[in-house]
């Protein structure tokens, strides 16, 4: 959900909240967002398609999104929890893979 916000928002206004909301982050943080086949799901077949197997894999369901106003955070982690209800590692937040070469 957050990837296809910030895909959706315009590059100055999520630079503007971001820098706002951290600004001790404005030094490392913001950049522009070109996310296509991302999902654990995607990335798996993109991986099998150029001749790597999955060895491993985690998925995260927990983050920091949101952190900065403890309501909206309660709300996320609420929506999360349906999502993951309902799409399982498909709604992972963040994911890893170990891949082998065939």
């Amino acid at each position: 959900m957050f990837a296809r916000l910030n895909v959706m928002l315009p590059e100055s206004l999520k630079r503007r909240l971001l820098f706002t909301i951290f600004p001790e982050t404005s030094h490392a943080q913001g950049f522009p967002s070109y996310y296509n086949r991302c999902t654990p799901e995607e990335i798996r077949v993109l991986s099998e398609q150029h001749g790597l197997t999955v060895i491993d894999s985690k998925f995260y369901f927990i983050s920091s999104y949101f952190s900065f106003f403890f309501p909206l955070y309660v709300l996320w982690r609420g929506w999360m929890v349906c999502n993951r209800l309902f799409w399982g590692d498909r709604a992972a937040e963040t994911f890893s893979y170990a891949l082998r070469r065939h």
